[in-house]
């Protein structure tokens, strides 16, 4: 398994990964939704203002954790908000053997 940081071109993948495990969960709708919050994450918001870390194996994305920047216009403090966050759904309950 390999963690990077970044979507490196990943996109489409990372829409993908979120849309068919959103479905799984939760529905087709919510997969539909969830899919185009990632595309508009990735597409919309700045690059500084978006944090991608991403699992893969053999080349497949198969886990993302996504935080985008949280700011006020009556406050000078920002945040970083985690969410959304999906792993392939075959991938699930696995946990770690600590080889990672």
């Amino acid at each position: 398994m390999e963690f990077s940081q970044g979507a490196q071109g990943r996109d489409q993948a990372l829409v993908e990964l979120f849309t068919a495990t959103f479905t799984a969960a939760e529905g087709a709708s919510e997969g539909t939704l969830i899919g185009d919050l990632v595309g508009n994450l990735l597409s919309r918001t700045p690059a500084p203002d978006r944090h991608v870390f991403t699992a893969a194996s053999d080349g497949a994305v198969i886990g993302a954790a996504i935080f985008s920047r949280l700011t006020y216009d009556q406050d000078e403090r920002s945040v970083l908000v985690l969410g959304p966050v999906a792993v392939a759904t075959e991938w699930q309950g696995q946990g770690s053997d600590g080889s990672c």
